[in-house]
Formats: structure tokens, sequence, C-alpha cells
């Protein structure tokens, strides 16, 4: 599992091995996809809500005599058939949140890391360091590096990368974190991780 350097200019350059503290044996996709899951639910606001036969307005009197009309019997104008009636089983107010351990997640964050290496989507920018603001300059380093535009991309980024995390996050398909509040989903889903060299050092030294 090797991850790619890419100096400051964009330039590809050797690929490297992954340090022992990220590296894994096998990738556990199960892993992955329950520490996904985990936090993509535990975002919801879960606020849908709908109104049963019970909550909706209007008297609910029986539309038409039990006999003799050839239809079928109903029993209120407010059931879920008719017009103005109730939802049947629809969505209501509900908790998603479900803890997992901190520990697993940890271990998931790292095989996501790993599978992105796997797959040659790991990407480490060496010594950037922009002098302002600048999405131009981001983007055309990505651009050199053939990651953009063709790929979404979830930008890693230090405490002291000042410039660097207002820079990128205004460039389309890309979603900028800081390494020490990594996000699983954003880093799975998207297709190419790029980190900088600080961000990188800081997460292989969270997981010795």
């Amino acid at each position: 599992m090797k991850y790619i350097v890419i100096d400051k200019s964009g330039a590809r350059g050797a690929e490297k091995d992954l340090p022992a503290e990220l590296a894994v044996k096998e990738i556990s996709f199960p892993l992955i996809h329950e520490v996904v899951e985990i936090e993509r639910n535990n975002r919801r606001q879960g606020t849908h809500s709908t109104k049963t036969k019970a909550m909706v307005s209007g008297g609910g009197k029986k539309p038409w005599r039990q006999k003799g009309t050839g239809s079928a019997r109903q029993g209120s104008t407010r059931n879920p058939q008719f017009r103005g009636g109730g939802v049947a089983h629809g969505p209501q107010p509900r908790d998603y949140s479900k803890e997992i351990p901190r520990a697993k997640r940890k271990n998931g964050l790292k095989h996501i890391l790993a599978h992105k290496a796997n797959l040659n989507s790991l990407f480490v920018i060496d010594g950037l360091k922009l002098e302002d603001y600048s999405t131009k300059v981001a983007y055309e380093i990505l651009k050199k590096a053939n990651i953009l535009p063709s790929e979404t991309v979830c930008f890693v980024f230090a405490d002291g990368d000042q410039f660097v995390e207002p820079s990128v996050r205004n460039i389309q398909l890309v979603q900028a974190m800081n390494a020490k509040r990594l996000q699983a989903p954003e880093l799975y889903h998207n297709s190419a991780l790029v980190m900088t060299s600080e961000a990188f050092d800081a997460v292989s030294a969270s997981f010795k």
C-alpha cells in the first residue's frame, strides 16, 4: 500500500509505502461501512413527520352507509385511501444517533486510509505553504497533479495551514477538513484523498 507524493507545484513524484501505523493486513469493508453509516446517521435531524388519521383535520365521519350502496364499506373520510386522509405507516420524528466505540471508529478510519492507498488515490503534498488566500493557486496544484477536475477530492490540512483551508474550500468538488477532525463519510466517498505533509504526519502520529 503506497501513497503518491506531490510537490508544492503539483508535479507528481515518487510513491512511498504507508507507515506501519497506517498499514493493515486486510481491508475490512464491513467495518468501513459500519463506521461511515453511523457517522452519517448521527448527522440526521430526524425531524421528518407525517400525520396519521388521528392527526389530520376534519370530522372523519362515515362517508356512506354500511350497506346497500354497492361500494366497499368505509368507516371514516380520514382513512389513508381518501383525499385529505392520514398517512399510513409514514415517518415520525426519531433519533438516528448511535454510539460507536472510539477504538472501533479509529480502526475504521485507518482502514479507509489504507483503502485509498490501495486504490492509488492517496496523495500527500510536500511542503505546501501558501503566502496568501488563493483559490486559483490551490486549484492549479490539484489540476497539475491530474486530480481535478475529473475527481471529487477530500482535502485534509493541518492546524498551521492558515491559508490552505480558505483557498481549497471554495473549489468545486473539494471538501476540506482538519486532520484532527477526520470524518469517515467524506474520506471514503470522495474519489481522491489529498493531504498536506503536515496533516499526513499528524494523522500518522494519532494512530501510534
